[in-house]
């Protein structure tokens, strides 16, 4: 099992997005640091999960947690 990052808005209005890495470019070449279930990033743990990005843990219109799958 490996760890991932998910999220879903505090309003309910969009399904769960997963953490692809701050990196992370859409192919038309756009920074698109959050996608689909397929495209997620791995992480062996759930502190080197926590540990990835400290900016996505800290915005208020979303819920967004380190799960392991």
């Amino acid at each position: 099992m490996a760890w991932h990052i998910r999220r879903t808005a505090k309003d309910g209005t969009t399904g769960f997005k997963y953490y692809q890495g701050a990196t992370a470019k859409s192919p038309n070449g756009m920074a698109a640091p959050w996608g689909s279930y397929g495209t997620r990033a791995i992480y062996s743990s759930q502190a080197k999960a926590k540990d990835a990005s400290i900016s996505i843990w800290d915005e208020p219109e979303w819920n967004t947690t380190a799960i392991k799958e």
